[in-house]
């Protein structure tokens, strides 16, 4: 497949240690959506990342990653700052995040940037609820990216992702939910998560397969963490168990899980592909940081 996606990447300074106290960062860069197509992009397939990037140092870094990888980016760039979080993880997994995206170059995305030549060549369009959050432009970019994909055919995969803190700046939970029923008519394959994407749809479901029933989209894979996903199609409802492991980190495992079960999805079916989710997910929360280790793609990878 031809996938692009629209995102945000941020500077990634992580720690083992108290964020207070730490003399020392490890480096990286992270995002939902970048984790996701750097994801698909070992796996195989050919990805473009829609961004605006920093010129600043870790801008130029982040193009250069980019580059390394083999993935496409559509250059535009701008005079904001390349935004940063800092996350500490613990030896139980424990996860400590300060972000400062606010502003970033990212943010200044503008439906301006996007057209139907974009999309050209593309056979999916993968956007997230994060992206719709960062600002009103940002949301409006996704809105018309979102519209132009369906009207030329292209494959619609939305991942609500909603942070509260993220969406308190742009009008809290109520905006979130404008935004994602914005989209939504739009949207071919919808990847929630239990509980925390209940909030953009109203609902207060108790329990996943309740709350499946809130969730419209042609197909939806609800996933619950620890207990699997869910999944809804015309065809029918099933429940796809996940092996516990041991997490070293769980940063950016959901968007590990979303480009793995994109990889066998339209090939296999949606049963297949989260399981075959489940077990790559499953070894991306065994190493530390948003971006799975290239090691893991060049050991034999679970089929």
């Amino acid at each position: 497949m031809k996938i692009l996606g629209i995102g945000e990447a941020m500077l990634e300074l992580s720690s083992a240690q108290s964020l207070s106290l730490t003399p020392t960062f490890q480096r990286s860069y992270g995002g939902d959506v970048l984790n996701t197509l750097l994801t698909l992009q070992r796996l195989g397939h050919t990805t473009c990342f829609f961004t605006r990037h920093a010129r600043d140092p870790f801008g130029e870094g982040l193009l250069d990653l980019l580059a390394r990888e083999g993935m496409h980016t559509v250059p535009i760039s701008s005079d904001r700052p390349t935004g940063v979080y800092f996350i500490r993880v613990d030896e139980n997994g424990e996860r400590e995040f300060l972000y400062h995206r606010q502003g970033s170059a990212a943010s200044t995305l503008s439906p301006e940037d996007f057209s139907e030549k974009t999309l050209e060549g593309f056979d999916v369009l993968f956007i997230s609820g994060i992206t719709q959050a960062i600002s009103r432009s940002a949301r409006a970019t996704t809105f018309k990216a979102a519209r132009l994909a369906q009207q030329m055919g292209l494959k619609v995969v939305f991942d609500p992702n909603f942070r509260p803190g993220l969406w308190s700046s742009q009008g809290g939970g109520a905006e979130a939910s404008k935004a994602y029923r914005e989209v939504l008519p739009f949207v071919d394959v919808l990847l929630p998560s239990f509980p925390a994407d209940l909030t953009p749809t109203g609902q207060s479901a108790a329990s996943p397969l309740e709350a499946l029933e809130g969730f419209q989209a042609p197909l939806v894979a609800l996933k619950c963490s620890g207990q699997g996903v869910w999944i809804k199609a015309e065809a029918g409802i099933w429940h796809v168990p996940t092996v516990p492991v041991k997490p070293v980190d769980t940063t950016g495992a959901g968007d590990v899980w979303n480009a793995a079960f994109l990889h066998h999805l339209w090939q296999d079916g949606a049963v297949s592909a989260a399981r075959f989710a489940h077990r790559l997910a499953g070894q991306a929360v065994l190493h530390r940081g948003a971006l799975p280790p290239r090691k893991m793609f060049q050991e034999d990878t679970p089929c």
